[in-house]
């Protein structure tokens, strides 16, 4: 969604990019989670990609009260992941600002990154990051053909 902040169209929202029926990333019909989004210097958008959620993460997302105790239990995030059968790989997608889709990069044996909630283009590279883990990733791009 674009929400305009100023100009002819302040105060309007507008579908931007849809993903319909299923990830189209990763071959599913589970919806796929836009988490974060960053704009590059040429106007594009970089979109960390959660793919693809299960059920567990959707009752999750509907109980918070039950959301805020399971993410304090003392065990390790990748434990909590598997138990709640999260599919920890990496897809971030590049849109132009009119939706389409320019490139998506998809890391399914988890090299470069598990669970990546945020992408950011700068100095030649991709930066990424997520907050089930104390580092960032990054990669060269754009990448070599």
């Amino acid at each position: 969604m674009r929400y305009w902040l100023e100009g002819p169209k302040s105060g309007i929202t507008e579908l931007v990019a849809d993903l319909p029926g299923g990830c189209i990333f990763c071959s599913t019909i589970k919806p796929a989670l836009p988490d974060k989004v960053r704009i590059n210097e040429k106007g594009q958008f970089w979109v960390a990609i959660d793919c693809c959620r299960t059920a567990a993460q959707e009752f999750l997302t509907n109980n918070p009260w039950i959301r805020s105790l399971y993410f304090r239990l003392p065990i390790r995030m990748s434990l909590l992941a598997r138990v709640m059968g999260v599919r920890m790989y990496t897809v971030i997608s590049l849109f132009n600002e009119k939706g389409e889709i320019l490139e998506v990069l998809e890391d399914r044996k988890a090299m470069v990154m598990k669970l990546v909630s945020e992408v950011k283009e700068a100095n030649g590279k991709l930066w990424i990051g997520t907050v089930a883990h104390n580092h960032i990733a990054t990669l060269p791009y754009p990448l070599a053909s």
